[in-house]
């Protein structure tokens, strides 16, 4: 009867997909030459007039108006090979998130006048955007030969958070999301991109996320921070540990009080048996620990407590 069952679903996902290639082309697919895509380029040149030899900024801006990131977009500007870019010709972008943008700069120049046509490119697989050409105007001027440079040497500033820990609803891994900013002294859009990114699922332990941030000159800035996710047993088997501990603490302290040892013999017994528990105890959180039943980040704070109520049951004791 499940082998039936079974069948008689895919025969009806087989139909459904003849169905649905009769329709039209999916999502992502090719239509004669465009690709029908969530992304977007918009390319910015100058609007007047450039001297020739005079270095001036192009500007292409890709969005993503899909709901989930872009990885690795290759930028290219397509330029006429008399002009000379400060920048490689194609720049590459990590990561354009979700309904967001980002921004890719050259800079350029040419010793020769007339009308320059530009055009940029934004691909990542399976996307294409292209922009609509624009013409800069350059004016001939008495000047030998230029370099396209920015100037800029000047890195960005990456803000990264401070090191994470996090409770994961499972045995599995956590959801992490973590904000990363940047600024530039000149670029007001520097390409930001971290791995792995917001939003992925961090397994259990501690994943460092490696970031940088790079301007339209190429400046780099990079930095780190970790994440560490606890299981959902590491967090039971944390609290039993605490209230185990908070329990014998309490315990013997009441007793201590309510029978205070009368001999010698009474209160040599019980620092030994004081001293015996802490080391049971202390053997157990490093038991835990090796068998990652334990967040390895609580053991020196667990074996701390453990240490500090032995000391205190003992002082109690009179030992």
């Amino acid at each position: 009867m499940k082998r039936t069952v079974v069948l008689s679903l895919l025969v009806v996902a087989l139909a459904a997909g003849v169905a649905g290639a009769a329709t039209g082309p999916p999502s992502g697919s090719v239509t004669g030459r465009v690709l029908v895509n969530p992304m977007s380029i918009a390319l910015v040149v100058p609007s007047g007039p450039v001297g020739a030899g005079n270095t001036f900024k192009v500007r292409a801006t890709i969005t993503n108006a899909g709901a989930t990131p872009l990885q690795n977009v290759g930028v290219t500007l397509v330029a006429p090979s008399g002009l000379a870019l400060g920048e490689p010709a194609t720049q590459q972008v990590a990561q354009i998130g979700a309904a967001s943008s980002s921004t890719v700069q050259w800079a350029a120049c040419s010793t020769t006048g007339g009308g320059y046509v530009l055009m940029a490119r934004a691909t990542t697989t399976p996307y294409v955007a292209e922009s609509t050409a624009q013409v800069v105007q350059v004016v001939q001027a008495k000047k030998p030969s230029c370099r396209a440079t920015s100037g800029d040497t000047t890195p960005p500033a990456l803000t990264l958070p401070a090191n994470m820990t996090v409770n994961a609803p499972d045995n599995v891994g956590a959801t992490v999301t973590y904000v990363v900013a940047a600024t530039d002294n000149l670029d007001s859009a520097p390409v930001v991109s971290c791995s792995p990114p917001s939003g992925s699922l961090f397994p259990v332990g501690t994943t460092t996320v490696n970031c940088s941030a790079t301007d339209a000159s190429g400046n780099s800035a990079r930095g780190s921070f970790d994440v560490t996710v606890i299981s959902l047993v590491q967090q039971q088997n944390l609290a039993a540990v605490q209230d185990a501990l908070i329990s014998w603490l309490n315990t013997v302290s009441d007793s201590i009080a309510a029978n205070p040892p009368s001999t010698p013999q009474q209160r040599a017994a019980l620092c030994a048996a004081i001293r015996h528990a802490g080391n049971t105890i202390t053997t157990q959180i490093h038991q835990l620990l090796a068998a990652r039943f334990l967040p390895p980040s609580s053991g020196a704070n667990l074996l701390a407590d453990v240490s500090w109520a032995e000391d205190h049951l003992l002082a109690a004791a009179g030992c």
